[in-house]
C-alpha cells in the first residue's frame, strides 16, 4: 500500500474518533496528531525523516499514554477498525481472554505475544490456529 493510501486511511480513522463522544482533551490531541501525521510519518525513508517520526512519537505519546486508557489507544491508534463501542468492548474481552497484560512496563512474556490472536481484530478468523500474525507492528503510534 503506498504511502498516500495510508495515510489516507489513518485520517479517515483519527476522523472518525473525532466524532465520538469523547473528552475535548482527547480530541484536541486527536486533531493534533491526525494534523501532523503526514510530516511525521509518510514520507520518504531518509535519517532527516526517522528524526522527525521519532520527535513525533516523543512528543505524543506521553500525552496519549495520560489522556486514554490502554484499549482506547489500542483502538484509536494501533487498528484501523471502527472506533466504536462495540470494538472497544471486543478489544478488552479479546485481551482477558489472551491474558494480555495492559501494564507496558511488563516484561515480555507477561504482556503476550502480538502475533496472538487479537492481533486479528476484528474478524477473530482462525486466530486460535496461528493464522493471523503481524511482522510490521501495530498503528503508527
Amino acid at each position: 500500500m503506498d504511502s498516500d493510501t495510508r495515510l489516507s486511511l489513518w485520517q479517515d480513522k483519527l476522523s472518525q474518533a473525532l466524532k465520538q463522544d469523547i473528552s475535548q482533551e482527547k480530541r484536541e490531541l486527536i486533531a493534533n496528531i491526525r494534523t501532523e501525521l503526514k510530516s511525521a510519518f509518510f514520507r520518504e525513508d531518509t535519517p532527516e525523516q526517522r528524526r522527525l517520526s521519532n520527535s513525533f512519537i516523543d512528543t505524543y505519546l506521553p500525552l496519549v499514554d495520560n489522556a486514554f486508557t490502554y484499549d482506547e489507544k489500542i483502538l484509536t491508534f494501533a487498528t484501523l477498525a471502527d472506533y466504536n463501542k462495540e470494538n472497544l468492548d471486543f478489544i478488552s474481552s479479546s485481551r482477558a481472554k489472551n491474558k494480555i497484560s495492559s501494564d507496558e512496563n511488563s516484561d515480555i512474556e507477561s504482556r503476550g505475544d502480538c502475533n496472538c490472536s487479537w492481533t486479528c481484530f476484528p474478524t477473530n478468523a482462525n486466530c486460535t490456529q496461528g493464522s493471523c500474525s503481524t511482522t510490521s507492528g501495530f498503528g503508527f503510534l
